[in-house]
């Protein structure tokens, strides 16, 4: 079914004679397809450079004002990871192979993996039947950023909080995302991941616990 937004290469290739056509009436059909997905004997292991500094303060008492141990740790970080692998769904098999002039795209031939036919249609309605994901090398991801942990344990076993409490412990970190960067074709446009959901650019994350013996 087409829309306004269809593109002219995608109407000629859905309309075009041959295995891939979607035929002639490119009528809506709920039928549901068969989408499977493995591995591919084509990828190649990604590429990773990491640089870090960091710091560490240590103390099992603080200056004897505060039972309990301190540790606080800071972490800059940079890593850039190359021939990135991610995974290809049916959605985008589709997509690249009609978006491909004269069907010219690797998703409209044959599995690296199975060495079958990556979209299969009924010939004879050119009906969608199964379409084959896989996985692919694509791209340059680099992350920057700043990681501030710290932890704080007291043994409350002398003084006893209450004459409940044993042992006071708080752990904590905060994340400053500097850079999240994605390239999906070298020398092509990189996505500034920043602020989204996935990597805000602030993220806090703490935990207490107490534990007492009855």
């Amino acid at each position: 079914m087409f829309t306004d937004l269809t593109s002219e290469t995608v109407r000629e290739n859905c309309t075009a004679a041959g295995r891939l056509s979607a035929g002639g009436g490119l009528e809506y059909n709920p039928s549901p397809i068969e989408s499977l997905i493995f591995g591919s004997p084509n990828l190649r292991e990604e590429k990773s450079s990491n640089f870090t500094l960091g710091v560490v303060f240590d103390t099992e008492e603080m200056n004897g004002y505060f039972p309990g141990r301190l540790r606080i740790g800071a972490d800059a970080y940079r890593m850039v990871i190359d021939d990135y692998i991610v995974p290809v769904d049916a959605s985008r098999v589709l997509a690249d192979c009609y978006e491909s002039e004269n069907l010219s795209h690797a998703f409209c031939g044959q599995s690296a993996s199975t060495r079958k036919l990556m979209i299969q249609r009924d010939p004879s309605t050119g009906r969608l039947i199964s379409v084959e994901s896989t996985y692919i090398n694509q791209g340059r991801e680099t992350l920057e950023g700043l990681d501030i942990d710290l932890q704080y344990v007291a043994d409350l076993r002398d003084d006893g909080l209450f004459g409940i409490i044993d042992e006071f412990s708080f752990v904590g970190r905060y994340t400053l995302n500097h850079r999240v960067d994605w390239q999906p074709e070298p020398g092509g446009e990189t996505l500034d991941y920043l602020g989204t959901a996935k990597f805000p650019r602030h993220r806090f994350q703490f935990g207490i616990s107490l534990a007492w013996v009855m």
